[in-house]
C-alpha cells in the first residue's frame, strides 16, 4: 500500500526525533511504500527555516536517507481551483 505523510508527520520526524517516530516511519517503509509530494518537501523546507530556524542543508540531508516515493504537485491548482469556487458562488447567486 503507498502511504502519502504530511507537512506535520514529516516536521515530527525531523525536529522532534522519537524512538516512537523512528519506529513508525521503520515499520511504514518496511510494510508499505511511503510517497511524499513535492508542495508537502516545499512547505517542509519553508517551515524548517522560518519556524524551527534549521539550516536547510540538514534537512536536505534527512530527505536523502529517508524511504519514499517524490510525486508530483501541480503548483496552479489553488488558483484554478478558487477560480471554479467564484464561478460557482456566481452562478449560486444568479439562479437565486
Amino acid at each position: 500500500m503507498r502511504v502519502m505523510l504530511d507537512t506535520n508527520i514529516l516536521v515530527s520526524a525531523f525536529v522532534f526525533k522519537s524512538k516512537k517516530m523512528k519506529e513508525l516511519i521503520y515499520k511504514l517503509s518496511k510494510e508499505h511504500k511511503i510517497v511524499i509530494c513535492s508542495y508537502t518537501i516545499e512547505e517542509l523546507k519553508e517551515l524548517i527555516e522560518t519556524k524551527f530556524k534549521v539550516n536547510p542543508q540538514y534537512l536536505d540531508e534527512f530527505l536523502k536517507d529517508f524511504p519514499f516515493e517524490l510525486v508530483y504537485s501541480p503548483t496552479n491548482i489553488e488558483k484554478n481551483y478558487l477560480k471554479l469556487e467564484i464561478k460557482m458562488i456566481i452562478l449560486f447567486c444568479i439562479q437565486q
